[in-house]
């Protein structure tokens, strides 16, 4: 029977007896642990590119100077993009999924509203571009 790499560990730190007796006890199973399935998605969330996008996104729009009030707000929002889209892929369910990655569209509609208020063209057009990628996303999901 073929160990995975955990039980390998666990049989070096306290014998093979010992590591016996601490599956048990903590009722660990021969399968895979869940938990990889989460590491796997979080190197799949490196690689997908509205993750990667959000991210410059907010790197870029941290430095915008505003005024105290839409600062706040603005700040919130596009971080707010960042983090609903890690949070809703690690959702387990396509409809948890989506519904974060909706909340993170909404987001990036304050955030376009705060920049069409200011006449930010650059940063809008980089909105776009992310917007479009958000879209797709929650479309495809």
């Amino acid at each position: 029977m073929k160990k995975f790499r955990t039980y390998q560990y666990l049989d070096q730190a306290v014998g093979q007896t010992g590591s016996r007796a601490i599956r048990q006890m903590f009722n660990f199973s021969k399968k895979i642990p869940s938990h990889q399935g989460m590491v796997r998605r979080k190197f799949f969330m490196k690689k997908l590119k509205t993750y990667q996008l959000s991210v410059s996104f907010y790197n870029k729009a941290k430095y915008i100077k505003l005024k105290e009030p839409l600062k706040n707000q603005f700040q919130r929002a596009a971080l707010s993009i960042v983090l609903n889209l890690a949070e809703g892929n690690a959702k387990p369910t396509s409809k948890d999924r989506r519904r974060y990655y909706r909340i993170s569209l909404g987001s990036l509609r304050e955030v376009q509203a705060i920049l069409d208020i200011i006449d930010h063209k650059r940063l809008m057009s980089e909105a776009d571009v992310l917007g479009g990628y958000l879209y797709k996303l929650c479309k495809n999901t």
